[in-house]
């Protein structure tokens, strides 16, 4: 062990009361402070300060849901709770600090300064000996915060957290928890947050009731669509967005990485042709996989226009950037909301035909035994008690089966089992294009069709008819004999307005076939909550068959562009419909959704 009057092991030459002693005390003194905090975090919140928090909130949470990840959220939300609003929770805990026996009477003086938290949003100034010197925007003062592993900023970086000093002598600070910081290029939002404090006479009223309010406005990097792009920028998205849609390829991971790239950087004002940096992201994306792609990289030059010495040089940087700075996030937020299309039958089915063959052999007479008994049947599989039970059991194996070669033999084994299965029927009928196949089927289905519930679908036996008709709808829209397929599908609709099965799309199709506009007009009207890339591409098709040259046309086009770009090349292209799936899950604004797209409206325009 050291002792005061050795020689410093740093080397200096000093006594160690004369050089790095004074460094060690502030390290255990700064280690003993964070012991502090994270005794109130183990114990804190409590059940009933969560039900206090989120009254609080009253529904702001969801607001910046939309800005910040699960674990940001929770960490500014419990920092503005216990540090701002409902801070003698937090002095109740620094007080049974201070009295304890187990604390230093220097820690116990810094602690009693720790009960009036400082509210800082400011902007770093100055960064020098692994120090950050921060002004306040709101107030006078500058603060100067150590840089390490909870504090970690750049020249110029915006600044919002709740800071308290080191020791009694107020000349360092550290953040009490979590520091969120922000890119100087982000000028708009010191310009709001500044608006937002000064329609309040006290600077405490604005943190005491608006702190939710800065941090929505400070989450604003959270969200892409509220970046601040510049033209250029701009025109970058653009050509990256408009090459994936001639690769047929989506990544929106991809797009969110270009973006913080051009900010953090400012790449793009030294660049001359925007087109050079959209090679290297797209060349980037190729090489780590983001995205399945036939084309190689001198392909990608030779669509961009662009020298492979260029699109190299930016891949690489572009590269080095994600390796270094890109921070991991979940993946979950770049995927979309997925949802099913398809005339099959969907996954959940299954196990909800199961779960119905187990309810249906019990007597059930009141709401919680129903409950009970879908709590012990949920995950059990269902033996099949008859052959045309078995035979539907084989026939959901094959819809979900993922080779063909297993799919036609398990349908096989249900034909020979129950002929006269809805399901078989229309295997049957899909495979030999038979249309009385299609009817038999229908008949069958329409026969075994329970009315009794309010919500046909939730009768999982209703399934077979609904798909039924569904099928041969769009084998009679294949046909282009619209009015026939709209009287198929519309029937679905009246029996499940609902549409669980997105019927509304192939029919409002059928509509637009037979210049039926108006009534595709207010059906699309009706399922205004599923308003989407569909229904931008059918707006599009009715003006441009009532006016191709119409400025109302252009617009409605470059509407539905923004909702699915990828719509357009199969319509330049003229290329050869897909056909409408069996069962798909699509993502919003993807070439898979542009391709169910393609399948109705090649059949309309």
């Amino acid at each position: 062990m050291v002792s005061r009057n050795d020689l410093c092991p740093c080397g200096s030459g000093k006594k160690y009361k004369k050089c790095c002693i004074t460094k060690q005390k502030a390290i255990e003194t700064v280690e003993v402070l964070h012991g502090v905090l994270q005794q109130f975090f183990h114990a804190h919140p409590t059940q009933k300060e969560m039900v206090d928090l989120y009254r609080w909130l009253d529904g702001k949470e969801e607001a910046l849901a939309e800005r910040y990840d699960n674990e940001r959220l929770s960490t500014i939300l419990g920092d503005a709770y216990f540090f701002t609003y409902k801070v003698d929770i937090w002095i109740e805990f620094l007080v049974k600090q201070i009295q304890s026996g187990t604390l230093s009477a220097e820690i116990k003086e810094t602690l009693k300064i720790w009960k009036k938290p400082l509210r800082i949003f400011g902007q770093v100034i100055k960064i020098e000996n692994e120090e950050a010197i921060i002004k306040d925007l709101l107030m006078e003062g500058n603060f100067t915060v150590p840089i390490n592993e909870s504090f970690s900023a750049n020249q110029n970086d915006y600044v919002l957290s709740h800071f308290v000093p080191v020791d009694p002598t107020d000349t360092k600070w550290m953040p009490l928890n979590g520091v969120l910081t922000l890119n100087h290029t982000f000028t708009h939002v010191e310009r709001e947050i500044k608006q937002l404090a000064n329609s309040y006479h006290d600077i405490e009223d604005f943190w005491l009731n608006s702190i939710v309010e800065a941090y929505y406005i400070f989450g604003v990097k959270q969200k892409l669509e509220d970046r601040e792009i510049s033209d250029k920028e701009q025109q970058v998205l653009f050509a990256v967005y408009n090459g994936m849609i001639e690769m047929e390829v989506k990544s929106d991971e991809l797009m969110a990485m270009l973006i913080a790239y051009m900010h953090k950087h400012n790449v793009v004002n030294n660049i001359k042709k925007p087109e050079s940096l959209a090679a290297g992201v797209i060349q980037y994306g190729l090489t780590e996989g983001y995205f399945d792609l036939e084309w190689t990289k001198k392909r990608i030059c030779e669509y961009y226009q662009v020298s492979a010495t260029n699109a190299s040089a930016h891949e690489k940087n572009f590269a080095q950037f994600i390796e270094e700075e890109w921070e991991d996030v979940d993946d979950s937020q770049f995927k979309g909301m997925a949802f099913e299309v398809g005339t099959d039958a969907r996954p959940s089915e299954f196990t909800n035909w199961q779960l119905y063959m187990h309810l249906k052999e019990h007597e059930i007479t009141s709401e919680n035994e129903m409950k009970r008994y879908i709590e012990a049947y949920i995950n059990v599989p269902y033996e099949p008690k008859n052959e045309e039970e078995k035979a539907q059991f084989y026939v959901y194996d094959a819809y979900f089966a993922d080779d063909q070669r297993l799919k036609d033999n398990c349908i096989e084994i249900a034909h020979l089992l129950d002929s006269e299965n809805v399901d078989v029927l229309l295997w049957n009928a899909e495979k030999r294009d038979d249309r009385s196949l299609f009817k038999k089927a229908i008949n069958k289905g329409q026969a075994l069709f329970d009315t009794s519930s309010d919500v046909p679908w939730q009768v999982v036996t209703n399934r077979p008819y609904l798909r039924a008709l569904f099928k041969y709808g769009m084998w009679l829209f294949d046909e282009d004999r619209f009015d026939e397929a709209f009287t198929y599908l519309n029937q679905i609709l009246l029996l499940n307005p609902g549409d669980h099965q997105g019927v509304r799309y192939p029919t409002v199709a059928c509509l637009i076939g037979l210049k039926r506009y108006d009534e595709a007009n207010k059906l699309m009207e009706h399922y205004q909550e599923s308003d989407n890339a569909f229904f931008s591409w059918f707006r599009w098709a009715i003006s441009r068959k009532q006016n191709f040259f119409s400025g109302e046309t252009q617009e409605l086009y470059e509407l539905a562009m923004m909702d699915n770009g990828y719509v357009s090349k199969f319509i330049r292209d003229k290329s050869e419909a897909l056909p409408f799936p069996g069962y798909k899950v699509i993502t919003p604004d993807s070439p898979e959704e542009a391709r169910v797209i393609w399948n109705l409206l090649s059949k309309i325009i």
